[in-house]
């Protein structure tokens, strides 16, 4: 039977890094971010080994759904609590941001003291065109989502409609 490397024991205060879409990583714990007093875990957009250790990613498996992750950040946060004995605090970045706010909504956060969510995605799924008449990039886009718009007004009491904001000036 193969044992499982030991550990040195965790020390400082326990603190989940989350990274953004896209992102990826190899495994490597060498790297402090935050420092001296810190035990810093990686939050693994594939899960837990058998050891309630981080699985190394890559940016594919950062394309869950956000209850999927959810449910993946809760395992994590409750594996380190187990083993340090300590609320958990989260550093979250852009995508990451969005999964430790929604875990921390959905699950009241009682196994976190802090959560610090850098870059959040303020407002996701959003896009940008010009209005009608005039020029720019995404004007296609702005007539395709207004014609969706309106079919879906004419068959459904469900209200959906593109929100103008303002765009870039045209750069060429």
């Amino acid at each position: 039977l193969r044992q499982a490397p030991r550990e040195a024991p965790p020390s400082g205060r326990p603190v989940l890094i989350v990274a953004g879409f896209n992102s990826s990583w190899d495994g490597d714990t060498s790297g402090d971010i935050l420092g001296d007093g810190f035990d810093e875990r990686r939050f693994s957009y594939r899960g837990l080994d058998d050891h309630d250790r981080p699985v190394p990613y890559g940016p594919g498996d950062t394309q869950r759904s956000v209850p999927a992750l959810v449910r993946e950040m809760a395992r994590q946060v409750e594996a380190i609590r187990a083993a340090t004995g300590q609320p958990v605090d989260i550093v979250a970045d852009s995508e990451g941001s969005l999964v430790a706010a929604a875990y921390v909504a959905a699950t009241g956060g009682g196994a976190v003291d802090r959560a610090v969510l850098l870059s959040p995605l303020v407002e996701p799924a959003r896009v940008s065109f010009p209005e009608p008449g005039t020029d720019g990039w995404g004007v296609a886009t702005g007539w395709v989502l207004r014609g969706v718009s309106a079919a879906v007004r004419g068959v459904t009491s469900v209200e959906i409609a593109p929100v103008l904001r303002p765009t870039m000036p045209n750069s060429s």
